[in-house]
């Protein structure tokens, strides 16, 4: 920390499910909807002030504990949701000048083999079917999980 200089580090975290984003640092446990923007700003979460790498730990720990998750052949609480954790650090120089800095850490769901989870692996095919037909429905963030794991996949495979 240098001379001067404040900092102030928050952290968010948002699952994505079924089509929604839902807060994950609730009051209680609770899961409030949260707003997305154009400029994929979150509106609508709740932050948490960070002061020691002990507390993230601890803070992350929970966060994950409140995903919603289901039982597998692999594992007996396997994510069904995507999960952005967010660091926002903001800073006030020792020269009143203003800065703020945004971390965000993406855990993606279903990452399991489909051999070990006695679940069905959705081909390049249906992957293209649903999204086709999600975007007719104007729908597209229905769009199952294993149609963005192959959607992501194909992507990187362009790389």
């Amino acid at each position: 920390r240098a001379a001067g200089m404040h900092s102030l580090l928050l952290a968010s975290a948002v699952e994505f499910y079924c089509g929604g984003a839902f807060d994950l640092n609730g009051q209680g446990g609770a899961k409030n909807e949260v707003t997305i923007d154009r400029d994929a700003q979150l509106f609508g979460t709740r932050s948490k002030e960070i002061t020691s790498t002990r507390q993230l730990k601890k803070w992350i720990t929970r966060m994950y504990a409140n995903r919603t998750t289901a039982k597998t052949k692999m594992n007996d609480a396997s994510s069904r949701s995507h999960c952005a954790f967010v660091l926002t650090l903001h800073q006030v120089r020792a020269d009143n000048t203003y800065s703020k800095t945004t971390f965000s850490m993406v855990d993606m769901a279903g990452s399991e083999r489909a051999s070990k989870t006695g679940g069905a692996r959705m081909s390049a095919l249906q992957a293209g079917q649903e999204a086709a037909k999600m975007m007719e429905e104007g729908t597209p963030e229905k769009l199952s999980i294993g149609a963005q794991g192959m959607m992501i996949n194909g992507e990187l495979s362009l790389v």
